[in-house]
C-alpha cells in the first residue's frame, strides 16, 4: 500500500475529530480533578491533615496546566474550522449564514408542506436553547462528533464571550429574516412567540433614531456584568431577599443568564475558580474599568442615583 493511500487521514475533518477527542478527554480529567478538589477543600480537613492541603495544591497545578492545554487545543480547533468553512455548534455567524440556505432546504425536505416562517421559528428556537443539542436542519452539514458533548465548561472567559457573541449574531440574523416575513420575535420566560408586525409596530420603529443591535453593546464577560450589577446595587436587593441562599443564587443566575453555581461563586466572592488574591485583584480592577467606561461613555451617560 502506497503512502498516498493514507492521504485521507490528513483532512481537516480528521484533524478536528482528533483535536475534539483530546478536548473530551481533558474535560473528563478536569471534571474529576475539580470534584476531588472540592471534596478535600473543606477547611476542617486542612486542619486535620497536611496531606489534604498538599494534595489540593498539586491538584490546582494539574488543573491550571490542563485548562491551559484545553484552551490551546480549542483555539487550534476553531482556527482550522474557520479556515475550512466547517460548520459546528460554536462556529462563527459567518459560517452559519453560509450554510443557512442548506438548513432551509433540509427543513423543507423533511417537512415539504411547511411555511418558511415555520422553518424560521424552528431555527430561532433551536439557537435560543443553552444546551448543545442535535438540530435536525444542521445535522447533514455539521461536524457530527461535536454534538452533545459540552467542552465549554472549562473554556476561558475570552472563548465563552466569543461563543455568546457569535450566537447572538446568529439570532439577530434569523430575527431579521423573520422580520422580512412580516413577523417579530417575542421572548417569554418559557419560550418564544412570533407575532405579526402591525402598523403600530412599524410606526413605533419610525420614532427610533437608529435601531439598536447587539454589536452596540460592549463584550462584557461574566465578571464585568456582575460588576455592573453591583454598581446598580442589584446585588444588595438579591442579598436582602427573604429566602434561602440557594434561591438567591437562582435569582442572580436568571438575571445574568449563567449557571446557578457560577452565581453562587459570584455572590460569595469565589469567581473565577482557583484564582489567587493577586489574580482576583487584577480581574476586578479590569472589570471595574470596563464598567466605568460603559457608564461614562458620552453615548450612554448613565447616572446612578
Amino acid at each position: 500500500m502506497e503512502i498516498d493511500d493514507f492521504e485521507f487521514l490528513d483532512t481537516p475533518e480528521i484533524k478536528l475529530q482528533t483535536d475534539f477527542f483530546e478536548m473530551e478527554m481533558l474535560t473528563q480529567e478536569l471534571d474529576r480533578a475539580y470534584s476531588r478538589h472540592d471534596e478535600i477543600s473543606d477547611p476542617n480537613l486542612f486542619y486535620k491533615s497536611i496531606e489534604h492541603f498538599q494534595e489540593a495544591i498539586t491538584l490546582k497545578n494539574v488543573v491550571d496546566s490542563k485548562v491551559k492545554e484545553l484552551n490551546i487545543l480549542y483555539e487550534q480547533f476553531l482556527k482550522t474550522a474557520e479556515e475550512n468553512n466547517l460548520f459546528w455548534n460554536y462556529c462563527s455567524e459567518r459560517i452559519y449564514t453560509l450554510n443557512f440556505k442548506n438548513f432551509e432546504k433540509s427543513f423543507f425536505t423533511t417537512i415539504p408542506n411547511a411555511k418558511r416562517i415555520e422553518f424560521l421559528f424552528y431555527e430561532i428556537s433551536a439557537l435560543s436553547r443553552e444546551e448543545n443539542i442535535k438540530i435536525f436542519t444542521h445535522s447533514e452539514f455539521e461536524l457530527d462528533f461535536t454534538v452533545g458533548f459540552n467542552i465549554d465548561k472549562h473554556l476561558s472567559e475570552e472563548h465563552l464571550v466569543r461563543i455568546q457573541f457569535e450566537n447572538k449574531r446568529k439570532i439577530e440574523f434569523v430575527e431579521e429574516e423573520i422580520k422580512n416575513e412580516g413577523y417579530h420575535v417575542v421572548y417569554h420566560e418559557n419560550g418564544i412567540e412570533l407575532k405579526k408586525i402591525t402598523k403600530e409596530d412599524l410606526s413605533d420603529e419610525e420614532f427610533l433614531e437608529e435601531p439598536l443591535k447587539i454589536k452596540d453593546l460592549p463584550l462584557f464577560d461574566t465578571l464585568d456584568r456582575f460588576t455592573l450589577i453591583k454598581e446598580l446595587k442589584i446585588d444588595d436587593i438579591i442579598h436582602n431577599l427573604e429566602t434561602s441562599q440557594k434561591s438567591k443564587y437562582k435569582v442572580l443566575a436568571l438575571i445574568m443568564g449563567i449557571h446557578p453555581d457560577n452565581a453562587r461563586k459570584l455572590l460569595t466572592n469565589k469567581y473565577p475558580k482557583l484564582k489567587t488574591k493577586e489574580e482576583y485583584s487584577v480581574l476586578r480592577k479590569a472589570a471595574n474599568s470596563n464598567v466605568q467606561a460603559f457608564l461614562n461613555n458620552p453615548n450612554n451617560d448613565i447616572k446612578i442615583p
